[in-house]
């Protein structure tokens, strides 16, 4: 059977709006090529106008189309793209909201995390005809040798990255090493909420467990981006993920960040009192709180960078910490001014729960047990005063 194709090719002019280009267009499907150098509009207006060709009465009915045993027609919206740059639009899709389910197929990287080309890298059998110089070993090598390193792991190696806003931490953090999906809540082992908090309204928290083998394990995330949150709406959202996730560990103590050492006032019935945030979150929560052992950034990144070395030393669950990934990739970074990279970490959404699984990390490495901060509690004077006090802080 004749089948008649017809193939449009359309270029979206500077000035033209996304709604004109696709104004009155009735097609079967698009293709959408670069998309993630396009206008998310693109993909809603795109799927508004698929379906509609051909006319209904150049269509067999349904009966019929079932009756010769034909598969239904496609109608739908392609696209491709290079990996997009982590917090877009077409990456959150992709890879945080998952809206494209099993329709995203991800091209093998050309080359693999250890420099050598992958054997199912796409077109080999074609690339393989075009001349090389002597001193590369392959296409891609060649191709690499003239990339940076940033457009090299994100195109070529396919490595999840930011854009060019600076450099990231933790430079030995590897998506392909650790991160795993699904890992699983051990009931025996401690769990500990490792927060960066304080005086400020981006409190972020992240949920680890030590595994016997003295391993660290992220399961879990309070993220603080885009949104602010007070302490005590923090501390709910605490308890909430504790008893929603974590209600069988038994052993719980929070770490937080040295800074919440500092003095905030809280309003009883009949006086004020001068108490500090780690003891306002214990109170708040009712869990055991201590400040992690310092705020020194070396020994900070030092605590992540010995778990990051070992072989499964630090495990993160994208499903359930999408912006601990994210900021790992690359969100908690030193700014890029001009061809310099700052000395000091960007203050930003994920630079919180960078800073917070440091601090567990911190807490971990010297044992769960250890307590070289002091616990935090609501201070002896606090009884008799109320469980829901108005506090001033400064904000």
């Amino acid at each position: 059977m004749p089948i008649h194709i017809e193939v449009w090719f359309r270029a979206k002019s500077g000035e033209q709006s996304i709604e004109d280009f696709v104004r009155g267009l009735e097609c079967t499907a698009w293709w959408l090529q670069e998309m993630d150098q396009l206008d998310q509009a693109i993909l809603s207006l795109c799927v508004n106008r698929v379906g509609r060709y051909p006319e209904p009465d150049d269509r067999h009915t349904p009966e019929h189309v079932a009756a010769m045993g034909w598969a239904p027609a496609f109608t739908g919206v392609w696209g491709d793209s290079n990996m997009p740059v982590v917090d877009s639009w077409l990456y959150n899709m992709a890879f945080v909201e998952k809206t494209f389910g099993p329709g995203l197929f991800l091209q093998p990287p050309a080359i693999l995390e250890d420099g050598t080309e992958n054997p199912r890298a796409e077109n080999l059998h074609n690339l393989s005809k075009i001349p090389i110089k002597a001193q590369y070993r392959s296409y891609y090598h060649q191709l690499s040798a003239n990339m940076e390193e940033y457009d090299t792991r994100r195109l070529l190696k396919l490595v999840k990255a930011f854009d060019r806003r600076g450099q990231k931490v933790h430079l030995k953090y590897s998506p392909a090493r650790h991160e795993v999906s699904g890992l699983l809540i051990d009931t025996h082992q401690p769990l500990i909420i490792a927060c960066d908090t304080g005086d400020t309204l981006k409190h972020a928290a992240v949920f680890m467990q030590p595994t016997v083998n003295g391993r660290v394990r992220a399961l879990d995330e309070i993220s603080p981006k885009d949104r602010q949150t007070s302490l005590e709406e923090f501390a709910s959202e605490i308890v909430a993920k504790y008893r929603m996730r974590f209600g069988r560990v038994r052993h719980v103590q929070i770490v937080c960040d040295p800074a919440a050492e500092a003095k905030m006032s809280v309003q009883g019935q009949n006086r004020e009192v001068k108490i500090t945030y780690a003891q306002y979150l214990a109170m708040l929560t009712e869990m055991d709180c201590e400040k992690a052992e310092t705020n020194d950034p070396g020994f900070r990144k030092g605590a992540v960078t010995e778990f990051l070395d070992l072989h499964d030393g630090l495990l993160i669950d994208p499903e359930h910490c999408p912006d601990l990934v994210a900021a790992m990739d690359g969100g908690y970074c030193y700014r890029k001014v001009g061809n310099k990279v700052s000395p000091h970490v960007e203050k930003n959404d994920y630079s919180h729960l960078g800073e917070a699984l440091e601090y567990g990390c911190l807490k971990l490495k010297r044992g769960v047990l250890s307590a070289p901060g002091g616990s935090q509690s609501a201070p002896d004077n606090w009884a008799g005063y109320d469980q829901q006090p108005s506090y001033s802080t400064g904000y």
